[in-house]
């Protein structure tokens, strides 16, 4: 199947999923999906809690033209939220635009997995804060401090 020029692919009004897999399932409509250069894609997420839209696609997927995320959720985003868009074992090319939600402070979008697994992920971009630094026997110190998802790390250099 190949979406072009001013055809919309929006899987639903709610969030949904998509399957482009083998003709003889009466659901499918093809092994394969070509997103051309003018076709628009609309993705619908959530944070609250995290779920999405998602195509399943069989065979090849060729991503193109411009793709929209859109929040259908009343909760913010936080740091590790990450929402696969697509499946497909064999993805291609790359959208020309893409458009997603706002996010809080501190915080961005990655993009770079929907090349790999059709996934965008949001990150922080908050430093650290130390929490201490106590020294030990020998010349050593112990550093610990909390990361930005809220997780303590601690860290010992003899």
């Amino acid at each position: 199947m190949a979406l072009a020029a001013s055809v919309v692919l929006l899987p639903g009004s709610l969030l949904a999923e998509v399957r482009f897999a083998s003709p003889f399932m009466s659901h499918m409509v093809s092994n394969a999906l070509a997103l051309t250069a003018d076709s628009v894609t609309t993705m619908e997420i959530s944070s609250g809690p995290v779920t999405h839209d998602i195509a399943h696609v069989l065979g090849a997927l060729a991503y193109g033209g411009t793709l929209v995320v859109t929040n259908v959720g009343g909760s913010p985003f936080a740091a590790g939220d990450s929402f696969q868009l697509f499946d497909s074992s064999t993805p291609s090319g790359s959208f020309s635009s893409v458009t997603l939600p706002p996010l809080g402070t501190n915080l961005v979008w990655v993009t770079s997995g929907l090349a790999v697994n059709g996934t965008i992920v949001v990150l922080s971009t908050a430093p650290p804060v130390f929490n201490s630094v106590v020294l030990l026997g020998g010349g050593g110190f112990r550093l610990t401090f909390t990361g930005p998802t809220g997780l303590d790390f601690a860290g010992r250099v003899n």
